[in-house]
């Protein structure tokens, strides 16, 4: 048997603040509650390892004096939520350091010039995500982050071309690793 990495989910949620109130308002049965639900399912059948986040940060991870196109979080711990909007507890998510390390020489090396993030917070925009999908945190995450706030915006062509650079990052990864891929937006 050969080591391998392997992406074994792609997910694609809303991040929108007030979703943990309205969730708690609506119930178990509501629709909040019900999409995320349907989304956590199919992530916990797949026991991913390790879960890449695909983030737009809202100018509160990073300010225009340093404002990256696109960024990788290399940390072994991330803290959040940085803002208010969503209401949910201030925590710690864990991250996997050594992978998010591979991950952001792998995009180097793909002609992707990272911005390394090691001191920074995230927001709701992935706080409420995880809230939902992974809710007891036990998934370690690696943000990646992408300009989608301040021109000069990356073209979609360039988002695409991402995506296959981390695909086969992830894939050299030269352990056995189960990989999950969330994007969020709204």
């Amino acid at each position: 048997d050969s080591v391998m990495a392997e992406i074994v989910c792609a997910l694609g949620v809303p991040h929108t603040p007030a979703f943990p109130r309205m969730a708690r308002s609506e119930g178990p049965d509501g629709p909040v509650e019900r999409l995320f639900r349907a989304v956590r399912e199919q992530l916990e059948a797949v026991q991913p390892d390790v879960l890449v986040v695909y983030d737009s940060d809202h100018v509160n991870t990073f300010f225009f004096n340093k404002w990256p196109t696109f960024a990788v979080g290399v940390t072994p711990q991330i803290y959040g939520p940085n803002d208010d909007n969503s209401g949910l507890p201030k925590t710690v998510v864990a991250s996997n350091e050594e992978f998010a390390h591979h991950l952001y020489a792998g995009g180097v090396e793909s002609g992707f010039d990272f911005m390394l993030a090691q001191k920074f917070e995230i927001d709701h925009s992935i706080m409420v995500p995880l809230h939902f999908v992974t809710p007891k945190l036990n998934v370690p995450i690696v943000p990646l982050f992408i300009n989608g706030v301040a021109p000069p915006l990356p073209a979609a062509k360039r988002c695409f071309a991402l995506g296959g650079a981390v695909r086969r990052t992830i894939e050299s990864w030269p352990k056995d690793m189960r990989a999950a891929v969330l994007a969020r937006g709204s």
